[in-house]
């Protein structure tokens, strides 16, 4: 009988010890949480304070930043090919006229481009450009099963680049007849799908990247002889450097760049592509920031676009 009442008495000590146990770990876990979300609102409090867009008092950053985009992901989209706005065949680099850009002058030109579409996000990113009210450019890749992509980025006005159609750089790369062979493929395929003659190019990786076995000079040139400009950038996203970048992060490297650089324009480097997820989410963010900068207009890259290099080479 007395070893029956010890065993229950062992039994509610137990009980007792793994309920305390239990409770400090969730309030552990309390803990972390709140750290985190006050590191959290602490971080992006401080990027909009060294943006001079909030002052200290003002309302949470939480309250502040919406970096989601619930809402703002339309139903439309083009059902198929007679819904694309007719294009002429001379039309150059974009989808649609655009204004001059004499009308801007004195404000920097901020330009949004997306490197490797269409991709599953590429809808998104022109609901969220189609509700704010912006153009962008596209430098993408030969990719099937997005013909509807393509041919909507061209009939909403946004600018088409090439960005070589396999993106494979030991095959783009090879030498000068096999980056030939690349473009002519992939220029023939956008000329096909949406009747734009493309005359806009962004390097993979760059006119400066290191990959390349043939000369990077000799690309260019071949490119002036055709007539076609290439675009580099002079902001990044980092959106596909170092593994995976919050929408943060994002945000900050593109806002924080773009208020220390002193230049006319600017071209932002986004990536259009699966596992891209917070560039999307970042991107509202962004545009509603940069919109509301008094010396700044977002545009799409066009033949009047100052062009910005890595390297140059004379015609």
């Amino acid at each position: 009988m007395q070893d029956d009442k010890y065993k229950k008495l062992i039994a509610v000590m137990i009980c007792v010890g793994c309920i305390c146990v239990l409770s400090v770990f969730c309030s552990l876990l309390q803990l972390q949480n709140i750290k985190h979300m006050e590191n959290r609102m602490s971080f992006m409090e401080n990027m909009l304070l060294a943006m001079n867009r909030i002052d200290p008092g003002d309302k949470s950053a939480e309250e502040v930043i919406r970096m989601n985009v619930d809402g703002s992901v339309q139903d439309g989209r083009i059902a198929d090919s007679s819904d694309v706005v007719e294009v002429e065949q001379d039309i150059h680099m974009s989808g649609a006229s655009y204004a001059s850009e004499d009308e801007y002058e004195g404000k920097t030109k901020i330009c949004l481009t997306f490197d490797d579409g269409p991709s599953v996000y590429t809808d998104d990113i022109l609901d969220i450009l189609d509700k704010y009210g912006v153009k962008a450019t596209f430098f993408v890749n030969g990719r099937e099963g997005y013909d509807e992509q393509y041919r909507r980025i061209v009939a909403e006005g946004h600018s088409l680049g090439m960005h070589s159609y396999t993106h494979d750089y030991s095959k783009v790369y090879a030498d000068l007849d096999s980056f030939a062979d690349d473009l002519y493929q992939l220029h023939t395929y956008l000329y096909e799908l949406t009747g734009v003659d493309c005359e806009l190019y962004r390097f993979p990786g760059g006119s400066s990247n290191n990959a390349s076995k043939v000369d990077m000079e000799r690309c260019i040139q071949y490119l002036n002889a055709k007539g076609i400009r290439y675009f580099d950038w002079n902001v990044s996203s980092g959106d596909a450097s170092g593994g995976y970048k919050s929408a943060d992060t994002i945000a900050f490297n593109v806002l924080s760049q773009i208020k220390a650089l002193d230049a006319d324009t600017i071209v932002v480097l986004f990536h259009d592509a699966s596992g891209k997820s917070t560039t999307v989410e970042a991107l509202p963010f962004i545009i509603e920031k940069i919109q509301a900068m008094d010396n700044a207009v977002l545009l799409p890259i066009t033949d009047e676009t100052d062009a910005i290099h890595h390297i140059s080479v004379s015609e």
